[in-house]
């Protein structure tokens, strides 16, 4: 399986079963932390798009450190996938892998128009 850093179109892993657990996941959201925030898996590819109304949000960077560990469907961890958060305020295209020891990476420099899959912060 690999893993595209680049902006190529894709955005993520591909294949059947990365595919399907991303589409189960998505269909089980909204998914509740243990602090009781929760968060929506669209299983969408999407240049970076603030939410002009303010009810969903792009996660943080350091909020997708705990978002990571529930991007698992029923146990088995999503692949490695690009997601839009935010850096002090700021879009930032995040390699997220899942059930790994450091699941977060920043991709440097990205553009706003690279396709990334959308996690959004539910506001209480």
């Amino acid at each position: 399986m690999k893993f595209y850093h680049e902006c190529s179109g894709n955005g993520m892993c591909s294949g059947y079963n990365c595919e399907q657990l991303r589409i189960q996941l998505s269909k089980i959201s909204p998914i509740v932390l243990d602090d009781g925030s929760s968060f929506i898996f669209t299983n969408r590819l999407s240049s970076y798009e603030p939410d002009s109304e303010k009810k969903n949000t792009h996660p943080t960077v350091e909020q997708l450190y705990i978002i990571s560990k529930r991007l698992l469907y029923f146990g088995r961890p999503l692949c490695p996938m690009l997601i839009w958060a935010t850096k002090d305020g700021k879009p930032a295209l995040v390699k997220v892998k899942p059930g790994h020891k450091k699941p977060v990476k920043i991709i440097k420099s990205p553009s706003l128009s690279c396709l990334a899959y959308g996690i959004y912060v539910i506001d209480k």
